[in-house]
């Protein structure tokens, strides 16, 4: 007499971690998407609002979350590097709008004139930077600690791409094809050194929020979209 066995516990487990996995992933990159296109359908200038770092940032996320649902792609340490990156960037983004720039928008922190605008606003800078947080820290990153020096070489590197866009905005800015959209980094409102000033502080802060994200890992370990027994530290 045979008995037939049902999946082991420990197999179910994981591929229900792997299905909330993917859930979250899928859910990150529609909000990243109906941000950015409530934003475009408040302003009217889908090529303006491509230059803010804000919309960059969430499309950079995005890209990178749906490219990583690929089977072929998935653990890639390219993808996990640019989705880090595109995570610190929505963070830094979602705190500098409500700090600088909201208590001056509209009727005040948070509630712009448009309704949709108000929509793109919530998404892109509340909702998206807490659920790119959470995508990246179970995720992401891998669930085994690392010593300070690998956390400070990763969060380095994913500073490289608010410098791209920085150097972008400036060869844009000099060619005359762009404006910049943030005051408070514009040399002509408030004077080169400032601005420089500004830039290091911004770079600071972006390596330190890198380095803050991979601290104290969910003591349950990453769900990731991979086999487990696949799951390797990614830089």
């Amino acid at each position: 007499m045979s008995v037939t066995s049902g999946p082991r516990p420990g197999n179910v487990a994981d591929a229900l971690a792997r299905t909330r996995a993917r859930t979250r992933a899928r859910t990150l990159v529609a909000v990243a998407l109906a941000g950015v296109a409530a934003q475009m359908l408040a302003t009217g200038r889908p090529l303006v609002d491509l230059v803010y770092f804000t919309v960059q940032s969430a499309l950079l996320l995005a890209l990178g979350t749906a490219l990583a649902l690929v089977p072929r792609l998935r653990g890639s340490t390219a993808l996990a590097t640019v989705r880090g990156a595109a995570t610190v960037g929505s963070v830094l983004a979602g705190v500098v709008y409500a700090l600088a720039i909201a208590p001056g928008e509209g009727q005040g922190r948070w509630l712009l004139d448009e309704p949709v605008a108000a929509v793109a606003s919530v998404l892109q800078h509340l909702v998206l930077p807490v659920l790119a947080v959470v995508v990246l820290r179970r995720d992401v990153l891998a669930r085994s600690p690392r010593p300070f020096a690998a956390v400070a070489r990763r969060a380095s590197v994913w500073i490289v791409w608010p410098a791209c866009w920085a150097i972008g905005m400036g060869l844009l800015i000099t060619l005359g094809a762009a404006t910049l959209p943030y005051p408070f980094l514009d040399p002509s409102v408030v004077g080169t050194p400032r601005v420089l000033v500004s830039g290091a502080i911004l770079l600071a802060v972006l390596w330190s929020l890198g380095v803050l994200l991979q601290v104290r890992s969910p003591r349950r370990g990453a769900e990731t979209l991979v086999s487990p027994r696949k799951l390797t530290d990614r830089s």
